[in-house]
């Protein structure tokens, strides 16, 4: 009883995105999409990095040129990306064997995420990074 409430329960997120493309829906733009969101999550998370760094470095090195900083936000953005889409990657698959995922189809597609899901916004990025996971309505 209780995986079925989950079931219908964590619906909403995946079906917000179904009903708006329902007639429209790209593949490759929704796989964009999640590239352009998985780089704006590394770029904040790039910033949080650079503003600790800075912070470290303006007490022992005062004098250091800030262009160091934006030497070292460059460089590690591609790393955040990367680090970002594998825990989407593990979320997704942690998600999918404690059945907080609902599957319908040949091959499984994702027709819900349950409200309770841990990292469930890491999931959402897997699934819109992926839209060959995603269940659509044809």
């Amino acid at each position: 009883m209780q995986r079925k409430t989950r079931k219908i329960a964590g619906a909403h997120a995946l079906a917000q995105l179904r009903r708006a493309d329902v007639m429209t829906w790209n593949p490759a733009r929704e796989r964009l999409k999640g590239r352009l969101m998985l780089a704006g999550y590394a770029v904040i998370a790039n910033e949080i990095m650079a503003w600790a760094l800075s912070f470290m470095l303006a007490s022992v090195y005062p004098d250091l040129p800030r262009w160091w900083l934006l030497v070292f936000g460059a460089v590690l953005i591609p790393f955040a990306m990367e680090w970002i889409s594998g825990d989407a990657e593990k979320a997704y698959k942690r998600a999918a064997s404690q059945r907080f995922l609902g599957f319908e189809g040949v091959p499984p597609r994702v027709i819900s995420i349950a409200n309770d899901c841990p990292s469930r916004w890491l999931v959402l990025l897997h699934i819109q990074m992926h839209p060959e996971l995603r269940w659509r309505e044809d």
